[in-house]
């Protein structure tokens, strides 16, 4: 996350910025078949891998309270810049999907599965907002995923 900050100061890609924390900051579930009726799952994320501290809200010590809703904000200050991005203003008072806290609670979980997740075409556009020149022709749908998540940087 950190290195996300580091370079959106160095490029000012503010798009890329969005979704590498609107990533970073939900459970990533991608589903890919291994045969017509079975699908091998991974997950990836911070609430993936901290899913069961979700169920321990109510017990959080205030520090990782406030690191779980703060997190960008610190990151933005320790890093000099200014003005924290228009989509980070209100995601520390409400429910966002850039807020960190907000998601564990709700299991925010972005599904990259053909039939049941984010669409091809909704994919396409993500990848397009952030490299118009991308060019998904002969790719099956999760070669486009592993696509998306390298150009955010997601391992």
């Amino acid at each position: 996350m950190e290195r996300a900050v580091i370079q959106f100061k160095h490029d000012n890609n503010i798009e890329l910025l969005r979704q590498r924390i609107k990533i970073y900051s939900s459970r990533v579930v991608i589903g890919r078949a291994t045969d017509d009726s079975t699908f091998d799952w991974l997950t990836k994320g911070l609430v993936a891998n901290y899913n069961e501290l979700r169920h321990h809200m109510d017990s959080l010590i205030p520090e990782t309270e406030s690191f779980m809703k703060k997190l960008y904000f610190d990151l933005f200050r320790r890093h000099g810049i200014t003005p924290i991005p228009y989509f980070l203003i209100q995601s520390c008072r409400e429910d966002s999907i850039y807020n960190i806290l907000s998601n564990m609670r709700r299991n925010r979980t972005l599904v990259f599965q053909e039939k049941m997740g984010v669409s091809r075409y909704t994919l396409i556009y993500w990848i397009k907002k952030i490299n118009p020149y991308y060019n998904d022709i002969g790719k099956e749908y999760y070669q486009v995923v592993m696509d998306y998540l390298s150009l955010i940087k997601i391992e």
